[in-house]
């Protein structure tokens, strides 16, 4: 019992590090912030050829052609995984939901969950 409270004191840990860097790299320059539904975003929407913004997220095509630095040849294995998941996420009716749940506390507390067995496997 006392080495789960432990590992999850860890794994609380490491998101609230995630959630500190995260808001500490706000965008400090007045700048028109993207808006949808209302929601203000961090970074801007607007265009730009040198770093990625919701444009990217908006536009995939834009953000492949200028952002993206990997082989162009990888893009038939990426795309069907990229866009797979993008469409299993909108296919459960609340995409930004599903996004939250399934990427960002889901899939990471998976990976530590089986770091953490790896650790602590015992040979019979």
């Amino acid at each position: 019992m006392k080495t789960i409270l432990h590992i999850s004191y860890i794994y609380i840990s490491l998101i609230i590090i995630m959630v500190v860097v995260n808001e500490s790299v706000r965008n400090t320059k007045e700048r028109q912030s993207y808006s949808y539904k209302g929601i203000k975003a961090i970074h801007t929407g607007e265009q730009s050829l040198k770093k990625c913004s919701w444009i990217c997220h908006n536009n995939t095509t834009f953000c492949k052609k200028y952002h993206v630095k990997m082989k162009h040849d990888y893009f038939e294995i990426t795309d069907p995984i990229y866009f797979g998941i993008i469409g299993l996420l909108k296919g459960t009716g609340s995409y930004g939901f599903a996004n939250i749940f399934f990427l960002v506390i889901i899939f990471p507390f998976s990976i530590f969950y089986m770091t953490v067995k790896g650790v602590f496997y015992k040979k019979v």
